[in-house]
């Protein structure tokens, strides 16, 4: 991928289509499509196999769009963003398949748990990434926002006996999970620069 990413780079300032200037910052907005397109990927092929391809699809709109603006756990490398990303959808999948009974109650108490976490946590700091008042704010509004149209949907299908309703309800439940991984993650780093600053 990083071969891909310095490759395409080349290509495009040859070509004069962008600066050499920022080479660095186009290879990591490149690793990144990349990485999202791999795992996409992934992803849609698990829902062909499995004949599982709508519940893919929710899975992806729903886990993009609102982590998109909540932030929550960042894996270092994309090796084990990729393992956390495909692996979050399998654990979905196969909790999908065993829940039979309860499954209206169980995605109320998902949304609920999710939506009090958008209140009360997000957006996630990342360390890379310093967000401005103004963009704070409308992350938590967007995430919040995005968070309770999906929250309706899902328990409006689960009251008509849809599964999908489920499976969004488990994917902000999941998305809700890496918030909390997230918070961990930013205060064990916060932890160690206060005891090296000691």
């Amino acid at each position: 991928m990083e071969t891909l990413a310095l490759e395409l780079t080349k290509k495009f300032i040859d070509r004069e289509i962008i600066n050499p200037d920022n080479k660095e910052t186009y290879i990591t907005g490149l690793k990144l499509i990349l990485s999202d397109i791999i795992n996409f990927s992934l992803i849609f092929l698990i829902g062909i196999l499995t004949k599982s391809f709508i519940d893919s699809c929710i899975y992806l709109v729903v886990f993009w769009t609102v982590r998109k603006f909540s932030g929550g756990f960042h894996a270092k490398t994309y090796a084990v963003c990729r393992i956390v990303t495909v692996g979050t959808y399998i654990l979905i999948f196969f909790a999908g398949k065993i829940i039979d009974d309860y499954y209206t109650i169980i995605t109320l108490v998902c949304n609920i748990f999710a939506i009090v976490t958008m209140v009360a946590f997000v957006p996630v700091r990342h360390p890379n990434k310093v967000l401005t008042d103004k963009e704070i704010k409308a992350n938590k509004l967007f995430a919040l926002i995005t968070t309770l149209f999906f929250a309706l949907v899902s328990v409006a299908l689960a009251v008509f006996n849809r599964k999908e309703g489920l499976v969004i309800a488990l994917t902000l439940f999941a998305v809700t999970a890496l918030i909390y991984a997230g918070l961990l993650k930013n205060r064990r780093k916060e932890g160690k620069c206060n005891v090296q600053n000691k």
